[in-house]
C-alpha cells in the first residue's frame, strides 16, 4: 500500500485504474482494497476507474469509484447514437 500511496502523492492523481482483484498462482489479490487505503490519504484523487477482474463483491464508493463494464454500456450507446445520427 505504501508503493501505491507514494506515487500517487507524488504525482498528484486525480484519476486511478484498477482491477477489483487479481489472481496469481490461484491466489486472490485484493487490489481495489489496497487502492482504497491509499486514496484515503490522496485528497488529488477524484475518481477510481475498476475493472471487474473476478465476480467476487467488492466495496463501491458511488461518489468517487465507476466500474468499467458501466463505462463500455455508456460508450457503447454513444457510439451508437452516433452512428445513427451519421445515418440520417
Amino acid at each position: 500500500m505504501r508503493l501505491v500511496y507514494n506515487y500517487q502523492f507524488k504525482a498528484e492523481c486525480k484519476v486511478v485504474f484498477t482491477a477489483n482483484q487479481g489472481v496469481r498462482g490461484g491466489k486472490i489479490i485484493e487490489l481495489k482494497k489496497t487502492v482504497d487505503a491509499a486514496v484515503e490519504k490522496s485528497p488529488s484523487v477524484k475518481n477510481v476507474f475498476v475493472y471487474k477482474r473476478t465476480d467476487n463483491v467488492f466495496n463501491l464508493n458511488k461518489e468517487r469509484d465507476v466500474v468499467m463494464d458501466d463505462v463500455n454500456i455508456i460508450l457503447d450507446n454513444i457510439r451508437n447514437s452516433i452512428i445513427l445520427l451519421y445515418e440520417l
